[in-house]
């Protein structure tokens, strides 16, 4: 239908003009806002092929609602991560587990192999892969929101001043390991999950998710060196 092809034209395009937005953005969380506009980008084109492919609708569905919740929490996570992290890096003895905590929800958000995104977007790419060239869409959304994270990681690093008189906040330690082990764990309790280690290995769940990371890192380290010093 002509609403659904808007759709999925319109969600699309969200994701990558928000990427490049959130791109040039020099602080942390709003690399992370524009980051959640992207991702939900393509939620709005999956509800387009629902609404092109009403046979499919079964599979899209859940498949979103799977997506946006985990983007949801994780993303979360990252947000709390902002102020958190310097409190926690400002221990040296814990600055090892500051690193674990911003980069495990990174990996998730991107969809690396045994990371809970990976999950999230398996289940997502299985419900449009006979779907001309939305699975390379898709896959070029990847490029994208690993550009993100790699501006995220940037930003995050370079802004965590004054770390020296930071102190932990014991309720906001709290609040941050719910989130961190809500998104960890949750999605491997889901049936999904049970699926995807059984069916899912091969050379291309476990090497070419990689790829979209190596090409992100390549074009972000251009990026960096000629326009956003």
């Amino acid at each position: 239908s002509s609403i659904g092809t808007g759709l999925i034209y319109l969600g699309f395009s969200s994701t990558f003009l928000a990427a490049l937005v959130g791109l040039l953005q020099k602080n942390a969380k709003s690399v992370l806002a524009y980051s959640t506009i992207s991702q939900m980008g393509i939620v709005i084109a999956g509800v387009g092929v629902g609404f092109n492919y009403p046979e499919l609708l079964s599979a899209v569905l859940p498949a979103l609602v799977l997506f946006a919740f985990h983007h949801g929490i994780v993303k979360a996570t990252l947000f709390l991560c902002v102020d958190f992290l310097p409190s926690l890096a400002a221990k040296r003895d814990l600055r090892i587990l500051a690193v674990i905590c911003v980069m495990v929800p990174v990996f998730a958000i991107i969809g690396l192999p045994f990371s809970s995104g990976a999950i999230a977007k398996s289940a997502l790419k299985g419900s449009f892969n006979e779907l001309a060239m939305l699975p390379t869409l898709l896959l070029l959304s990847t490029v994208g929101t690993s550009l993100l994270m790699l501006r995220f990681l940037d930003v995050l690093w370079n802004s965590a001043t004054d770390v020296q008189h930071a102190k932990l906040d014991i309720w906001r330690c709290v609040s941050f390991a719910l989130l961190f082990v809500s998104s960890v764990v949750f999605i491997y309790v889901l049936p999904e999950s049970r699926l995807f280690w059984l069916k899912e290995f091969s050379f291309s769940t476990l090497v070419l998710p990689l790829l979209p990371l190596i090409l992100a890192l390549l074009l972000y380290l251009i990026i960096r060196k000629t326009r956003l010093q």
